[in-house]
């Protein structure tokens, strides 16, 4: 998973501090804290172990606007989503043969 994010103002002139929590489907969470002076352009964040989400949360410290861009999550299909699609692959291409 990966983040853009930026301080909502300029004029903030204290560190800022997000705590994002990924729950994820076997009921375990993932943790990640951010802190540290606000950028004035969105800086990338890349979350290792945010996999398998069901939910995503964050909170923040004294700073409590922030922009948020880019999100990425990189979801892996199911082995039932691939075959399917390769099911279906298949059946199209009998049907333009026997035309």
């Amino acid at each position: 998973m990966s983040i853009d994010i930026a301080p909502f103002a300029r004029s903030y002139g204290f560190n800022v501090a997000l705590t994002f929590t990924g729950y994820r489907n076997d009921g375990t969470t993932a943790t990640r804290h951010l802190t540290g002076p606000p950028a004035m352009q969105f800086d990338k964040y890349t979350f290792a172990g945010f996999t398998d989400l069901r939910e995503l949360r964050w909170r923040h410290g004294q700073h409590p606007f922030h922009q948020f861009d880019n999100i990425v999550l990189n979801q892996v299909p199911e082995p039932a989503t691939g075959a399917l699609l390769a099911v279906s692959s298949l059946a199209v291409v009998l049907v333009r043969r026997r035309r």
